[in-house]
């Protein structure tokens, strides 16, 4: 059975707290398993070889013989395929594993994207990081895409739940969007994780100043302004921010748009 995979990692701060995704399809092209990771506290290359592990590890899992994985870290391809040498001691490490896991498959293809085609596991590694906990993605019958906290279950679940709310206040503000919607997802100490929804023209700003932090577009489009900066955003765009002011968010006119905002102040 032949697998295709897309794989991501990121670091807020690198190091820092990392996550990476993993978005998997079959030979028909059927979504067969999404999952994002929350990895704790490593660096962007780190976070990028254990995306790359956890995709071949599921793949395994699902029975594959031959995979083909496309990443959008060019340095982690080029080691790979063996264009670059792996100098950094931890990287070496994770290298080895992955080569090990290699052996498991009749082939394995490592290929270069860019990061505009790899949306799938790049929002997957930033919902583990907003969640800071392990989340599943799975296609529902109608097509419409459902996000959770692995393991979270019932009204106790906290942390996890916090990914599960993007879609029910995404909902609420579909059928009650006189105002726009922020909620609090999380905090804890100097971090803080905001759930920003819009409908059609409405518009946000954030109050206060952030030392660094990172924007992500979940739904719609629209446009974010940092300190003064327009930039048209959609579904899938992420966004690194540090020592800014003012951000304001701004529907399109037409669709809803809901971001998360994960931030230090």
């Amino acid at each position: 059975m032949r697998l295709r995979i897309k794989t991501d990692g990121g670091a807020r701060g690198n190091p820092g707290p990392a996550g990476a995704g993993v978005a998997i399809w079959d030979e028909q092209g059927q979504l067969v398993l999404e999952r994002g990771f929350f990895l704790g506290r490593m660096t962007n290359n780190q976070a990028e070889y254990e995306g790359l592990l956890r995709g071949l590890d599921a793949a395994g899992q699902l029975g594959a013989d031959q995979v083909e994985v496309y990443c959008d870290s060019e340095l982690l391809v080029k080691q790979i395929n063996g264009e670059y040498r792996v100098k950094n001691a931890e990287l070496k490490k994770l290298f080895e594993k992955v080569v090990g896991l290699q052996r498991q498959f009749e082939s394995v293809r490592v290929r270069h994207i860019r990061r505009s085609e790899n949306v799938d596991a790049d929002k997957l590694a930033n919902l583990a990081m907003d969640a800071k906990a392990d989340v599943n993605g799975k296609v529902s019958e109608e097509g419409g895409e459902k996000v959770g906290a692995a393991g979270a279950s019932g009204a106790g679940a906290q942390e996890g739940d916090c990914v599960r709310q993007v879609v029910q206040l995404r909902d609420l503000v579909r059928y009650n969007g006189a105002k726009p919607s922020c909620e609090v997802l999380h905090r804890e100490g100097r971090l803080t994780s905001e759930l920003i929804c819009l409908k059609g023209d409405q518009e946000w700003q954030m109050g206060g100043k952030v030392s660094q932090g990172t924007i992500t577009v979940m739904y719609g489009s629209g446009t974010i302004e940092v300190d003064g900066q327009a930039m048209a955003v959609a579904a899938g765009c992420w966004l690194h921010v540090e020592r800014v002011g003012a951000i304001r968010f701004r529907g399109n006119g037409r669709d809803d748009m809901t971001v998360i905002v994960s931030y230090q102040s």
